[in-house]
């Protein structure tokens, strides 16, 4: 469902009751990932290239649009599974590999596949990214 902010107790929350069904989502971001593991050697060059403007072939980017596929099919898998949407939320004690943090994230991760297929954009095998800047709402493409 997207992380949201609590003015009452100024943090962020995905667990408080008033913040159920309230999906963050910035328009003119969109994560730049690469499918290799997550370890600060991949994301120092990851963000290096970035930086950069040269990217390898292994580097993808979702848009704005696809990351809000992503928030909805969490809202989505609340109303659907409730029952055990919390239970999929609790932590791993570890990260794995893939910097998938909990079991949400890697339902949602998987499902939220078929909108990048829909929209035309790279699939995603991990969780952990960087948030860039995109051309518009619906682009892939560095701003």
């Amino acid at each position: 469902m997207g992380l949201s902010y609590n003015e009452k107790y100024k943090h962020w929350n995905t667990k408080d009751p008033i913040d159920i069904g309230k999906i963050t989502f910035n328009s003119k971001k969109g994560i730049l990932f690469n499918n290799s593991e997550d370890n600060d050697e991949n994301r120092k060059a990851l963000i290096s290239r970035y930086q950069g403007g040269k990217f390898s072939k292994d580097d993808k980017i979702n848009s704005p649009t696809a990351g809000l596929g992503h928030e909805i099919i969490h809202a989505g898998n609340f109303l659907l599974d409730n029952a055990n949407y919390f239970q999929r939320q609790e932590p791993f004690k570890n990260v794995d590999k893939n910097g998938f943090t909990n079991n949400e994230e890697i339902r949602t991760t998987i499902l939220s596949n078929q909108v990048n297929e829909a929209l035309n954009e790279p699939q995603r095998q991990v969780y952990w990214g960087i948030k860039i800047p995109t051309e518009s709402v619906t682009s892939n493409k560095v701003k």
